[in-house]
């Protein structure tokens, strides 16, 4: 088994590569094959409805921006 990133594991038997896919582990990106010569195949071909896992993009909040204004003229006079 070949993951998106490039990482192989195995050899591994036709029941790990069950096992693997039924603990989340093979994804519909990730390919296999016979033989570490290929061919690769995905792994979506042989284990139809696999989720993915390409990573969602990470979006940051915006930055929280805290602005002071000093008080008007007619703020100061109605201070006690």
């Amino acid at each position: 088994m070949r993951t998106p990133e490039g990482q192989t594991y195995g050899p591994a038997a036709w029941s790990q590569l069950q096992a693997w896919a039924d603990e989340g582990r093979l994804a519909a990106d990730c390919q296999v094959a016979e033989r570490p010569s290929g061919p690769w195949r995905g792994a979506a071909e042989l284990f139809p409805g696999l989720p993915s896992m390409k990573p969602m993009p990470v979006t940051a909040a915006p930055p929280t921006i805290h602005t002071w204004l000093p008080p008007t003229n007619a703020e100061w006079r109605s201070w006690p």
